[in-house]
C-alpha cells in the first residue's frame, strides 16, 4: 500500500495523471489560503518518516527475539496505515481528474483514519520504550496535521468550484477565518495534548501562506506571520514542557 502510493504520487508529477500537474490544479482553484509551492515540500518529509515506520515494523517482524510492545502496537496500527495509504493514493487519482467534491470526502475519510490512529496511540496501556514511544507518534502526528490543513484547503478549492460566491465574496477574510481554525487546532494539540510536531507543521503551513500571498492581500500575510510565530512558540514551549515532564517521571521512578 506505502509502495503504490509512492507510484501514483509520483506518476501524477511525472506523466503527469491527466495532463495536469498537482500545483497546477492548485492554481485552478487560487485562493488565498493557498501556500507558496515549496510548502509542499514538506511530503517528502512525511514520506521519510513512514518509510521510516514501514522499516521499522519490518525489522521487528524478522527479528529474532520478542518485542511484544511493539509487535502490538504494529498490529493495532498496520490496518490503518495501510487504509491511510489507498485513500493518499486516490485522493490524487480524484485531485487529478478535477472530482474535487470526491477529493474532499477522501480527504475527509483520511482525516478521519488518522484521528483514529492518533486516539490508538494515546490510549496504548503498554508502549515501547525508549525513543521508540517518542518517535512513532512524531510520524502519525506530522501527518495528521497537515492533512488537517489540506482538508480546510480542499473546503476553499471545492467552495471556489462550485462558485459560491455568496460565501466567498469576501475571500481575504475567509482565508483568516480558516487560519484561525488552523490556529486553534495548533493552540489545543500543542499546547493542551502536549503535541509539538502539530504546532511545528501548522507554523510551517502558516509561513508558506504568509510567503504566498503577501502581494496578494497584506491582512492575510500578516495574521499568517503572527499565526506562524504563534504556533512555533507552542511548538516550543510544549516541546520543552514534554521533556521536562519526561525526565521529571523518569527521576521519580
Amino acid at each position: 500500500a506505502f509502495l503504490l502510493m509512492l507510484a501514483i504520487n509520483a506518476a501524477a508529477n511525472i506523466l503527469p495523471l491527466n495532463g495536469l500537474h498537482t500545483g497546477e490544479i492548485s492554481a485552478m482553484f487560487s485562493n488565498f489560503f493557498v501556500p507558496a509551492g515549496y510548502t509542499f515540500s514538506i511530503w517528502i518529509v512525511l514520506y521519510i518518516l513512514q518509510a521510516w515506520w514501514i522499516l521499522f515494523c519490518l525489522r521487528i517482524a524478522f527479528q529474532k527475539k520478542d518485542d511484544l510492545p511493539s509487535a502490538g502496537l504494529i498490529t493495532l496500527l498496520m490496518p490503518y496505515f495501510s487504509l491511510a495509504c489507498m485513500l493518499n493514493a486516490f485522493w490524487i487519482m480524484a485531485w487529478h481528474f478535477l472530482q474535487i467534491s470526491l477529493s474532499l470526502i477522501v480527504m475527509v475519510l483520511l482525516l478521519l483514519v488518522l484521528i483514529t490512529i492518533y486516539i490508538q496511540l494515546r490510549a496504548l496501556t503498554v508502549p515501547p520504550e525508549g525513543w521508540i514511544s517518542w518517535f512513532i507518534p512524531v510520524v502519525f502526528v506530522a501527518y495528521l496535521a497537515w492533512i488537517c490543513v489540506a482538508t480546510i484547503a480542499n473546503v476553499a478549492a471545492l467552495l471556489i468550484k462550485i462558485k459560491a460566491d455568496h460565501l466567498f465574496s469576501n475571500e481575504p477574510l475567509w482565508s483568516v477565518l480558516m487560519m484561525g481554525v488552523a490556529l486553534m487546532l495548533s493552540g489545543w494539540m500543542g499546547g493542551s495534548r502536549r503535541e509539538p510536531v502539530f504546532a511545528f507543521v501548522l507554523c510551517w503551513a502558516f509561513l508558506g501562506i504568509y510567503h504566498g500571498q503577501h502581494d496578494k492581500s497584506p491582512m492575510v500575510a500578516y495574521f499568517a506571520m503572527g499565526a506562524s510565530v504563534l504556533s512555533g512558540v507552542i511548538g516550543v514551549y510544549s516541546g520543552i514542557n514534554k521533556i521536562f515532564r519526561y525526565f521529571r517521571t523518569d527521576y521519580q521512578q
